[in-house]
């Protein structure tokens, strides 16, 4: 098996609830991301997938050279990354996580049993209440709670931090 095609995707990743306010008063209505699809020789051929935050030019750069490698040595891959360029890390993992993920398909195994196991069988996951008057927090805390999620990050100190933790 050897991988012979690289393809990213980029787009711009939303948030659910529209914006993603931060301290300081900074917020974001979304973020690029990246998407790449790895497929390799073989019968039948396999795809892995990655998500990242951009970084096409470490990827155009990186791609050529695991092109015809064996996406099941992954350790292998990142010795041949890691000799062509110190820095772009995010680029590196993004192609390191879609060899993992076709070693899982090949061996059918879970990508998490390849990494030393799961912990529990259906990880707990966490929403986001964004900063807002205290009425509201506790209404979408409320909302989520109802639709399942047991821990929140509550945003707080957009513009008085102070005021936020009365």
């Amino acid at each position: 098996m050897q991988i012979n095609n690289i393809t990213v995707f980029g787009y711009k990743a939303s948030f659910n609830n529209g914006t993603y306010t931060m301290s300081g008063g900074r917020s974001t209505s979304g973020q690029p991301s990246i998407v790449i699809r790895i497929r390799t020789t073989g019968t039948p051929p396999i795809e892995g997938w990655a998500e990242t935050a951009p970084q096409i030019a470490a990827l155009k750069e990186l791609g050529p050279l695991v092109i015809g490698l064996d996406p099941r040595s992954p350790a292998a891959i990142d010795v041949v990354m890691d000799r062509a360029m110190m820095a772009g890390t995010a680029a590196k993992a993004v192609i390191n996580m879609a060899c993992w993920d076709i070693l899982g398909k090949a061996t059918g195994l879970p990508t998490s049993a390849l990494l030393g196991g799961s912990l529990t069988k259906n990880p707990p996951g966490f929403c986001v209440i964004n900063f807002g008057d205290p009425e509201t927090g506790v209404k979408d805390a409320l909302a989520e709670a109802e639709k399942g999620f047991k821990f929140m990050q509550i945003k707080a100190g957009a513009v008085d931090p102070l005021s936020d933790a009365r």
